[in-house]
């Protein structure tokens, strides 16, 4: 998304191509436990959870037809050699990341979870250094390894990694609680998250559409992290037990929980590549991609654990309302962390 962008608008534009991006990225996010839960309710071709990967067909389709009518046609540059190694390191200590956080719940944190724990952290060290030497002696590296000497764009990743593995996690849990806390079917778990995405809608509409020109970046995601506290401060309200619930105790909340989402989502990726320079902006949004994927993912693994220590105990509510404690500390940090960020974006 980032570098089709970067090839398809000028760089006085991003903010506005940025603003389209962001809400549409969180708004696909929310909606598609939706559209899943109702692929797996209908069971085609007997295909039970798997169905869910039918979507990708048409979307594959009409994003093929669409690219191939709209985006620009250019030249490749055959003298730039991939960096098959840093590739693979990069993959390696992802993979090592996140595969441990997935399995050690339901293997019971084995010391062999630890200790690819610890590798990952070894193999992106090597891997940073791997860039560095190649880039010393001329070659072509993964990542620019300049663009991490600027403080604000190391505290916008930060920043960036925080919101996505609380937005990730957060909202996966409240299908979670749906479904094994109140017996939902996945159709009707999928509904619950229609609020969230009709308020993120309101907030990405708002946010993209003038807040933040008018009050900055900087400040538009603060005040998205305090709306998103309050949504979350209704939630625990909402769900003081599994006892005679309904959905319509945590509508407000969604709503409001979207809305700040929201306006995260429209001007995080403007703000966060505006602190470096357009040539660096290649590497710049690489990283802004892997992370918002790595993070997406181990926010599942953290929130996913929370809630099923105290499922297996009978205790959904309480696995619901201690994932909306990690939320908490999450936005919390976001709020803390972006502050570094530039006021307004500049290309």
């Amino acid at each position: 998304g980032f570098g089709l962008i970067r090839e398809s608008f000028p760089p006085k534009e991003f903010g506005k191509a940025f603003a389209a991006y962001g809400p549409a990225f969180g708004l696909g996010g929310i909606l598609g436990p939706v559209i899943g839960g109702f692929l797996i309710e209908a069971n085609i071709f007997d295909l039970g959870w798997r169905a869910v990967f039918l979507v990708n067909l048409p979307i594959g389709i009409v994003s093929y037809v669409l690219a191939a009518k709209y985006l620009p046609k250019n030249v490749p540059d055959k003298s730039v050699k991939i960096d098959l190694l840093g590739s693979f390191l990069v993959i390696l200590a992802s993979g090592m990341l996140v595969y441990p956080l997935i399995k050690g719940q339901e293997a019971g944190w084995p010391l062999w979870t630890f200790l690819m724990l610890g590798g990952s952290v070894a193999v992106f060290v090597l891997f940073a250094w791997l860039e560095r030497v190649t880039e010393a002696r001329g070659g072509t590296p993964l990542i620019d390894a300049s663009i991490f000497k600027k403080r604000a764009y190391t505290f916008g990743i930060a920043s960036l990694g925080l919101y996505f593995a609380g937005f990730t996690g957060v909202y996966l849990i409240l299908t979670l609680f749906l479904q094994f806390g109140e017996n939902f079917t996945s159709a009707e778990a999928g509904l619950g998250n229609i609020p969230i995405a009709l308020g993120s809608a309101i907030g990405g509409t708002i946010s993209g559409a003038f807040l933040a020109d008018k009050i900055g970046g900087r400040f538009t995601l603060q005040i998205g992290a305090v709306i998103q506290l309050i949504g979350l401060g209704l939630m625990w309200v909402a769900v003081p037990s599994v006892d005679n619930f309904s959905i319509w105790q945590l509508v407000p909340a969604l709503v409001i929980s979207g809305i700040g989402t929201g306006l995260i989502a429209a001007p995080i990726f403007d703000t966060v590549l505006s602190t470096v320079d357009s040539r660096q902006s290649g590497s710049a949004s690489g990283v802004l991609s892997a992370v918002q994927s790595v993070s997406s993912s181990v926010g599942v693994a953290i929130f996913g654990t929370v809630f099923f220590n105290f499922l297996v105990l009978g205790q959904a509510d309480a696995g619901f309302r201690n994932a909306l404690i990690v939320q908490f500390v999450l936005l919390v940090l976001f709020a803390i962390v972006s502050s570094v960020l530039p006021k307004r974006s500049s290309h």
